[in-house]
This record gives C-alpha cells, sequence and structure tokens, in this order.
C-alpha cells in the first residue's frame, strides 16, 4: 500500500510540474519581432512558391516561438488562403530568415499577424 501511495505522489508531482511548464507565455503580438524585409520567392532546387523575408528579436529576452502569419490575396483583392512562418529558440537581437510555403494561385501576400512566445 506504501508503493502505491509513493508512486501516485510521485506522478501527480511530475503532472503538476509537466503542467506548469507546458504554458509559454505570450510576449504579444509583433511587439518583439521586428520584419526587415519579405517577398515572395520560388525555391529554385525544390521548385516552391514561398514568402521568405527577415525578421529579427528587438526584446531582451530569447522567444521561444514566433509565428508570422500571411494573407494570400488574388488580383481583386479576395482573401483565397494562408501560409505562415515558424521559428524557434531567437535569442535577444538575432535576426531570423524565415520562409512560408504557399500551396495555391495567389496574386499578393501581406502580413496578417504576429505573434511570439517567450
Amino acid at each position: 500500500m506504501k508503493t502505491i501511495k509513493t508512486a501516485l505522489l510521485f506522478i501527480a508531482t511530475l503532472w503538476i510540474s509537466v503542467a506548469s511548464a507546458a504554458q509559454p507565455t505570450l510576449v504579444g503580438e509583433g511587439k518583439n519581432v521586428q520584419i526587415k524585409e519579405y517577398r515572395v520567392d520560388v525555391d529554385p532546387l525544390a521548385g516552391v512558391i514561398q514568402v521568405v523575408g527577415v525578421a529579427r528579436n528587438i526584446g531582451n529576452f530569447a522567444l521561444s516561438n514566433v509565428f508570422i502569419e500571411f494573407n494570400l490575396y488574388d488580383e481583386s483583392g479576395t482573401l483565397i488562403g494562408n501560409t505562415i512562418a515558424h521559428g524557434m529558440n531567437l535569442t535577444a537581437g538575432r535576426w531570423w530568415k524565415f520562409s512560408a510555403p504557399i500551396t495555391t494561385k495567389f496574386n499578393y501576400a501581406e502580413i496578417a499577424k504576429i505573434t511570439a512566445y517567450q
């Protein structure tokens, strides 16, 4: 019986520590990430169309995850799709060359949202 209680206590402690560690802190939509440039490009080796660009962590701490979302529009300005670039472990002051693959025909892309987690 003592072994079962010890095992249950261990599992409960482990669950609590994992649950608290798994919650990243949202540090703002775009407040800590600066986009230097972006453009639509074709990867010459894979033939994949993508939005590529350069972003920088302008905050004072590392970002565990960064998401840059793009809206894709047709020639009349109608939203026809989305794509996203995801980066991890972007330390303070560092630059990131991002890419977001595109699988649909479109006319132009615009940044819709930037989300960063500490």
